[in-house]
């Protein structure tokens, strides 16, 4: 890697660094929980100071805060140039933005002012849709001009809420971050320049540069899943070295079937890039090419749940140290349903084979079916697709009716199911056999058999011999009622994990 292009940014990072820790006051700097500044957790970091202010008027300020295009932004340049968390740009931007709200707090400024504020800032910042190279130094320069602004004006917003009368603190900050839009603006088209000399250098100015895939050097490596709806290959881009996995949609045989396939992958790519967590996967870049769509996601999964749990049951529950690691997925996929839901984004087809298994942690994966909810309710008649996986299909979509949020909460719950049935020492066959009712070649839906799921996991919690708490059995058991009113929110799931006494045990560390 050129020291040309690595160098300037670790002084920027150092440079950002001190000017944060030197912010007061001091007590708020000491006091930062250290998963603040880890990228996909500021959000519950966030939450968490809500609830320790008893500050439930401005948990929707917080709730509408964005700053997906900067943590997209400093995504990418830390994968570029391969910075390491906690020292890394999205750690930065995460302790920056999490010093500003409390801050705000701190200084009795009307947080949703500020709030609308950031989220102008962050939408003035260019869409990083795309890896970028780490040997091109004149698109650095653009990037971390783009960079220093950004971090600039966090810094002085940070020294007006100190040092302002609060009631000219909100015109003041006003008009810091409109210099800094109007400066990101120039630069922005600067920008645009370097990535068409960089990317296309044939193509004149007037043309669109796009997600077109061009100046990628992607190689296919392994084939790591098949699905109705493309291959997943294990990729390498040769000029950074970093291995993602690389998701290829053909376009069909047909106009129509070519015109399906864009909505869809638009859908999914546009989904997934409003979830920055820990625990759903993250798409780098989508483009075209000549035969298909192709996806770029930074998570290469050893397995999906499906493969791991056949696999549990098939070696006769061998992964001892895994299955204890399982405990605390129970946590982390319920947090990211909630984050998912929060954002007002259904999954709508959640099931063993689209959650991911990466080490020891645990992804929510493929947004190919999922809904923006907050589309669906304000457009009259929009249309939705009735699909998904029959076998953890909730009652309700099985009767015709739209996706609900807490359609998700019961697929998610037959998933728990079986997680709790591997997770005891039971085999999924033994399991399927017991809720059976007859003789069939494809799977019953958990939904024609909830009074045998639930006479299961009763017998799981009296037998279990504490190998999973009761709090999470009780939960499952809600989760898969058959009437959606009376299931509970991904958000209710959550606080009962998280104010059980198993809390260490049910989420991963992150949480902590």
């Amino acid at each position: 890697m050129s020291d040309t292009v690595h160098s300037p940014w670790s002084h920027l990072l150092d440079q950002y660094t001190a000017a944060f820790l030197s912010l007061n006051p001091r007590h708020i700097i000491d006091n930062i929980p250290h998963t603040a500044t880890v990228d996909g957790y500021l959000r519950l970091r966030l939450e968490a100071l809500g609830q320790q202010k008893n500050d439930w008027e401005n948990e929707w300020p917080l709730a509408r805060l964005r700053y997906e295009r900067v943590n997209v932004f400093a995504r990418a340049i830390d994968r570029a140039l391969a910075f390491e968390p906690p020292i890394n740009l999205a750690g930065l931007i995460c302790f920056a933005i999490y010093i500003t709200v409390e801050s705000t707090y701190q200084r009795g400024v009307a947080l949703s002012s500020v709030v609308d504020l950031l989220n102008r800032l962050d939408h003035a910042l260019p869409r990083v849709n795309y890896i970028v190279p780490p040997e091109a130094p004149q698109l650095h320069d653009q990037l971390r001009s783009l960079f220093h602004h950004y971090a600039s004006c966090l810094v002085d917003i940070n020294k007006i809420l100190w040092s302002v009368d609060p009631l000219d603190t909100i015109y003041e900050i006003t008009l810091t971050v409109r210099c800094t839009k109007d400066a990101l603006g120039h630069i922005k088209e600067r920008l645009k320049a370097e990535r068409r000399e960089l990317y296309n250098p044939e193509h004149n100015s007037s043309q669109s540069q796009s997600s077109d895939g061009k100046g990628w050097h992607l190689d296919q490596l392994d084939i790591l899943g098949r699905g109705s709806f493309g291959t997943v290959y294990k990729a390498i881009e040769r000029t950074s070295g970093q291995i993602y996995a690389l998701k290829k949609i053909p376009f069909g045989e047909n106009r129509e079937s070519r015109r399906r396939v864009e909505a869809q992958v638009q859908n999914e790519c546009k989904i997934m890039r409003k979830l920055p967590h820990l625990h759903i996967v993250n798409v780098c870049l989508f483009y075209e090419d000549e035969e298909c769509w192709n996806i770029i996601m930074d998570v290469v999964a050893e397995w999906n749940l499906r493969d791991f749990l056949d696999h549990c049951c098939r070696t006769n529950f061998q992964e001892t140290r895994r299955l204890k690691v399982m405990l605390c997925w129970f946590g982390c996929l319920i947090d990211a349903l909630n984050f998912a839901h929060r954002a007002q984004v259904i999954h709508n087809d959640i099931k063993p084979a689209n959650i991911l298994i990466l080490g020891d942690t645990v992804y929510l994966a493929d947004f190919g079916l999922s809904i923006d909810s907050a589309a669906m309710e304000s457009s009259r008649g929009l249309e939705y697709t009735p699909y998904g996986t029959s076998k953890y299909k909730a009652p309700e979509l099985a009767r015709g009716e739209a996706p609900r949020r807490r359609a998700d909460v019961f697929s998610l719950g037959c998933v728990f199911s079986e997680m709790l049935t591997v997770h005891g020492g039971y085999t999924l066959d033994l399991f399927r056999e017991h809720r059976s009712q007859r003789e069939a070649t494809v799977p019953e839906p958990f939904r024609n058999t909830l009074p045998a799921v639930e006479a299961w996991l009763s017998v799981l919690r009296e037998n279990g011999n504490g190998r999973a708490p009761s709090v999470i059995i009780d939960q499952t058991l809600w989760m898969i009622e058959a009437d959606p009113n009376r299931r509970p929110t991904a958000e209710h799931v959550r606080y009962e994990l998280l104010r059980s006494q198993y809390r260490r045990d049910l989420f991963c560390n992150m949480h902590e």
